[in-house]
């Protein structure tokens, strides 16, 4: 299962970002909860951080979680991709 996400940065700079099947198991083991609950629920912490997760994964980012949100203005999930279900 995958997921596209935007992400804004303060700069203005726009980030295309894929989720993948190891970021939705970070983000259940971290708020106990199935990824299978993003499809009819879900809050703008649950889409930010499997964001912060893809490119803490990836490498594109070291800043700890909360310290990664105060350098982004939006998340958006990208219309074209698919809903986790």
């Amino acid at each position: 299962m995958r997921a596209q996400v935007s992400v804004e940065n303060l700069d203005g700079d726009v980030e295309h970002v894929t989720i993948a099947v190891p970021d939705f198991i970070r983000w259940e083991k971290t708020y106990k909860t199935k990824t299978s609950d993003l499809a009819s629920s879900w809050r703008m912490e649950d889409w930010t951080f499997l964001a912060w997760a893809s490119l803490k994964r990836t490498g594109e980012t070291d800043l700890k979680f909360d310290d990664w949100t105060l350098t982004v203005v939006e998340v958006r999930l990208e219309d074209d991709a698919p809903r986790p279900t």
